[in-house]
């Protein structure tokens, strides 16, 4: 006889991710089309070029077209390394006249891939580098500097760090800029974004130290030179600022997950009389080390913060405001979130990890509606940066981690208030509200950007007007 045993065993249900933002370019001409210039007609621009041309066949292509966030990499169809204000103006009108998708790269550094894009022209600034230091400016005491934005932020504080002055009864002066730590970031697009700094509670952000900017009108609108007030490091207000930095990884033998505190205070010994019971705090009692570390000027703090030369991520943030600190709910949801890095990553080679850069302070001094920043990013506590990262090419696609990391992202936003633009994840149907707030920013933005680029020529994902296209 032949029994036939049936085990019904129950399966789990299939985990459900949020869906990912749907968008569309431009109608472009790309490679392959008939339309598309020839190589003799690129050739033919880049003998009336200051700068350089780079194709695809080009030995130096892999590691001119190279980005920050490799998950991001794309081909640029042909990569001009402008060299002057005359270049930016030929391959836009170059550009438009065959209908081609542009990109702008200062650094690389978006980590939504902004500056890149397969079959583009790609506009390269970094070989823009000029700078120019006002010490006799009548809109500033300190004075003032005009930086190309090819310069990279180290490069701009090495410079900065030079001008010593003396005050009246002969003591040396120096001076800052306000500006980020990445030290190869630079300055077009961290400032479009606002730029926080770790000075940013001392001396606002860095577009409040924004004097002027100058933009190529022969055709639209692309940021050339900008230039900002360089203030004086005697100015510095006894401001507490700073970061902390959360890591789901095992920098601890031992311990999985860790956080750590840095605290930046500008000023004298004078004024810290709180600073040694802030810096043996240890309330729960797992404190790991403490280290006081001084600097004398910010050059020297600023060579202490490297950065990866790469990295292979998907971020998501929020601005998390000061009524979390009597919000017994929203912080227990905070804890539990971070454990969940910890315990929760989705593969052995991936780690979540999260940034928060202390903000307020001088940032709000400036009204709403002065700038475009989103209001939520002025009044905030901290612009919680977080995270997920993966080794490329593993097992695993790029949608397995972006899948997780958006469970992440969803879980973090009710926390907080919009996103910052230079760190936000790349997938927001809300994305208007999320950087520049429920008020009428977008609007005027939009109608500049309608004055400036009637045609909606420049393009990029989640910018102003790219939900406007045909």
């Amino acid at each position: 006889m032949l029994w036939l045993l049936l085990v019904i065993v129950p399966l789990a249900a299939a985990q459900t991710f949020p869906k990912r933002q749907q968008y569309s370019i431009p109608t472009r001409v790309f490679p392959g089309m008939q339309q598309f210039p020839s190589r003799d007609e690129f050739y033919a621009l880049d003998a009336e070029f200051d700068g350089d041309i780079i194709v695809p066949e080009d030995e130096r292509y892999p590691n001119e077209s190279r980005v920050y966030n490799v998950r991001c990499q794309a081909m640029p169809e042909v990569i001009f390394k402008v060299g002057s204000i005359s270049d930016v103006q030929k391959v836009l009108l170059f550009a438009k006249k065959f209908n081609l998708l542009v990109t702008i790269l200062s650094s690389g550094h978006s980590f939504t891939g902004r500056s890149t894009h397969d079959g583009s022209i790609q506009i390269d600034l970094r070989e823009m580098k000029g700078r120019k230091i006002n010490l006799n400016s009548d809109r500033n005491a300190a004075g003032e500097i005009t930086v190309e934005t090819g310069n990279r932020w180290l490069e701009v504080y090495n410079a900065v760090d030079q001008i010593v002055t003396q005050d009246e009864v002969g003591n040396p002066v120096r001076r800052v800029m306000v500006g980020g730590s990445a030290h190869t970031v630079a300055m077009g697009g961290y400032t479009m974004g606002g730029g926080h700094s770790p000075i940013s509670r001392s001396l606002g952000l860095c577009v409040d130290n924004l004097l002027e900017a100058t933009i190529i009108l022969d055709y639209d609108i692309g940021s050339e030179v900008i230039r900002f007030v360089i203030q004086q490091l005697a100015k510095l207000s006894p401001n507490w600022g700073g970061y902390f930095l959360f890591s789901g990884g095992q920098l601890i033998p031992g311990v999985k997950g860790s956080l750590t505190i840095a605290l930046n205070h500008f000023g004298s010994d004078d004024d810290q009389s709180n600073v040694a019971a802030l810096l043996n705090h240890n309330g729960t009692g797992n404190q790991f080390s403490m280290t006081d570390v001084r600097f004398d000027t910010f050059l020297g703090y600023e060579n202490e913060a490297l950065d990866p030369p790469v990295t292979n991520s998907y971020l998501f943030g929020t601005f998390i405001q000061p009524d979390i600190a009597n919000n017994a709910t929203q912080l227990d949801e905070l804890v539990k979130l971070f454990r969940t890095m910890v315990t929760s990553d989705p593969a052995p080679d991936s780690v979540y990890g999260c940034t928060g850069i202390l903000i307020g302070g001088k940032m709000r001094d400036v009204p709403d509606g002065e700038t475009p920043i989103n209001p939520s990013f002025r009044s905030g506590l901290m612009a919680m940066g977080c995270g997920l990262s993966w080794m490329p090419h593993q097992s695993h696609s790029d949608e397995f981690y972006i899948n997780h990391a958006l469970l992440m992202r969803d879980r973090l936003a009710p926390l907080g208030e919009g996103t910052y633009y230079n760190e936000a994840a790349e997938d927001l149907d809300d994305w208007k509200t999320a950087y520049w707030g429920k008020g009428d920013n977008y609007n005027r933005l939009l109608e500049a950007k309608r004055k400036w680029d009637p045609d909606n020529f420049l393009w990029c994902r989640n910018c102003v007007g790219s939900d406007d296209v045909q």
